[in-house]
């Protein structure tokens, strides 16, 4: 098992895989080019295919960086995707308080856990996916410049392309993508 040799600090992040469906059902898989804007913080995935990501903020709800990555990545002025795989929008308390604050919790049950031990940084954080409308589109003009051109693969074509070419993808997203395309192979997506 691979120890972290990282002296960076961790970073909660949170990623989503965008999907929609064809009119005939089949799913298609989204992925985007990673434009790398710092190399220093991410020397290794300029130019890589990603799924969304976000550094989730001190405090912030898990969902609400989900929904900040996909504005600011993708150009979205309203998030509005038709499901969110394992996200939970219940919120729970013990009913407990303190100093005149009250805990709450979301219990999430994300597609995959991921945790990235090195470089380019010691990330880790939940995947969700992400299901968008067929016509569905990012619009790049309106983004951060963090993610330019996108790509929709069927299952089989991503499943191939990770195996044949697993340095074109960026690192901490590949395994979640190889997941869901396995899943959606073998019919126990959904």
């Amino acid at each position: 098992m691979a120890e972290t040799k990282s002296t960076k600090s961790w970073k909660l992040v949170v990623v989503g895989i965008p999907i929609k469906r064809t009119r005939t059902g089949r799913i298609r898989i989204m992925t985007q080019l990673r434009m790398v804007q710092n190399p220093s913080y991410d020397p290794i995935s300029h130019k890589t295919w990603e799924a969304i990501g976000e550094t989730v903020k001190d405090g912030e709800n898990i969902l609400i960086a989900l929904e900040r990555g996909f504005r600011e990545e993708c150009g979205l002025e309203v998030f509005d995707p038709l499901r969110v795989y394992g996200a939970s929008l219940i919120e729970w308390t013990t009913g407990k308080q303190h100093a005149g604050r009250q805990d709450w919790q979301h219990c999430h049950q994300p597609f995959r856990f991921l945790q990235n031990l090195d470089i380019p940084q010691p990330w880790a954080g939940p995947c969700f996916v992400v299901e968008f409308s067929p016509d569905w589109e990012p619009d790049y003009s309106k983004g951060d410049n963090e993610g330019g051109g996108n790509r929709w693969w069927s299952a089989e074509e991503l499943k191939k392309a990770i195996k044949e070419n697993p340095g074109t993808f960026a690192c901490f997203h590949h395994p979640a993508f190889a997941e869901l395309c396995n899943a959606i192979i073998e019919g126990v997506f959904d």
